[in-house]
């Protein structure tokens, strides 16, 4: 009775990957790639023999959540500048929106507007001068948002 299922690339006599009787991951494979049907081959074995292979089906790789961006701050009279760098891509789509937030205490953030969802500096306006705020930012793509950003600190103060 077969106990495992092994995957092979085509025209090759030894598994790429052995795993449990029901799923196998194939790893090293760049994120949005389109894998043609037949490049991989799936064999049930028992440790020593195999079945006969047969074509895995035509599939494309998962897209992957861009890293966590970074943050730059430059305080104003009333307002604060950022800079937002993206975290890397790992391969996968390019980034569809940014979301900046803000807070005075860390517990209650504030989404800043931002009409132009990919552009990455911005200003927050309208803030207290001589008050520590804390900024945050997340990218997303086609896998779904990035972890958010460290969070940085800046005070607003009043042009002299």
């Amino acid at each position: 009775m077969a106990n495992s299922l092994a995957i092979f690339k085509k025209g090759e006599d030894a598994p790429a990957v052995t795993s449990d009787a029901t799923s196998a991951t194939i790893t090293g494979l760049s994120p949005n790639t389109s894998v043609a049907a037949g490049d991989y081959q799936g064999a049930f074995t028992d440790g020593t023999n195999f079945s006969d292979k047969v074509d895995v089906p035509a599939f494309t790789v998962k897209d992957v959540a861009l890293k966590a961006p970074t943050v730059a701050l430059t305080a104003g009279d009333a307002k604060l500048d950022y800079t937002i760098t993206l975290g890397a891509a790992n391969g996968g789509s390019a980034a569809t929106a940014i979301k900046v937030s803000y807070s005075t205490d860390g517990s209650k953030w504030t989404d800043v507007a931002i009409a132009d969802p990919t552009k990455l500096t911005g200003t927050i306006d309208s803030l207290a001068n001589d008050t520590e705020y804390q900024v945050k930012a997340v990218a997303t793509n086609a896998a779904g948002d990035s972890p958010a950003s460290t969070v940085v600190k800046a005070t607003p103060v009043a042009a002299g």
